[in-house]
């Protein structure tokens, strides 16, 4: 089933990607594209996390074992507040920035902020006498939460500035729509990808090769988006607005020639009607 799920999922992206190319501007298309692949390359496995950090004491034996309680209520409470924090931090210190350094920068964030799934995952923070909980706090509920959300906003801005004017509700809902086909499209590799390394999330548990997944997932995979801010991003400030989104101006209308009122033409109608009433 594998194959087949993932020729379905190629054939689905060529058709997408290639019929914007196909129907709209060549900025648009292009932003497009970096919108899907941007979405599509940091590889979703928040299932198996969760699985992780939930897991009972039988399923994982020195695990965190977060109560369901804690893990959603205090833990969601934080990461809302960290996400708005990064909203802030984002009209700081990144309105003025271009596109391609903007995504570099939160890029960069968000593989630096995978290593503390990684601390927690190999039991480091034990090692060095962190509690899981202060561990988890810190690093996925408040660093990785304020970098999604850095990360959000410039996609959000980019969505915005590639509507022309009078398609602005049109052209923005397709592209919010294929950064949620990518959503989906990376969650069925994660999955896909978990299968393959043989993580299992019941009893018997066996999170061995998570470490590799999130390294595979949040660490490398999205270094592969670097290189396309430069191919696909126009290289306008966010506060800007970017150029070549509107197709061709048509043919302006052939202008009338002015009414004569005096000179030859004008003579030239007076004599005639002298000489008819001659």
């Amino acid at each position: 089933s594998r194959p087949i799920i993932l020729a379905i999922l190629s054939v689905m992206c060529i058709a997408s990607m290639g019929g914007g190319f196909a129907v709209l501007p060549v900025v648009i298309a292009k932003g497009n594209l970096f919108i899907f692949i941007q979405e599509f390359v940091y590889i979703q496995f928040t299932g198996v996390l969760d699985y992780f950090y939930t897991a009972s004491e039988e399923c994982l034996p020195g695990g965190p074992n977060f109560s369901y309680s804690y893990y959603q209520s205090l833990g969601n409470i934080i990461a809302n507040l960290a996400g708005f924090a990064g909203t802030i931090v984002f009209q700081k210190f990144f309105q003025k920035g271009t596109f391609r350094f903007v995504f570099w920068c939160t890029t960069f964030m968000k593989i630096a902020a995978s290593a503390f799934d990684i601390v927690i995952v190999k039991r480091w923070n034990v090692d060095a006498g962190i509690p899981d909980k202060a561990a988890y706090i810190f690093g996925d509920a408040i660093v990785y939460q304020l970098t999604t959300m850095l990360d959000f906003m410039p996609s959000v801005v980019l969505n915005s500035r590639l509507c022309p004017k009078g398609m602005e509700a049109t052209i923005y809902a397709l592209l919010a729509g294929v950064s949620n086909f990518g959503q989906v499209s990376s969650r069925t590799i994660g999955y896909m990808v978990s299968e393959w390394l043989e993580i299992r999330t019941v009893v018997p548990c066996d999170f061995t090769n998570l470490p590799y997944l999130i390294i595979i997932g949040h660490m490398l995979m999205p270094l592969l988006l670097l290189p396309l801010t430069v191919l696909l991003l126009p290289p306008h400030r966010i506060n800007e607005p970017v150029t070549g989104i509107e197709d061709r101006d048509p043919d302006p209308a052939p202008k009338t020639m002015p009414r004569e009122v005096g000179g030859k033409h004008a003579a030239g109608e007076g004599s005639d009607d002298e000489d008819n009433m001659s």
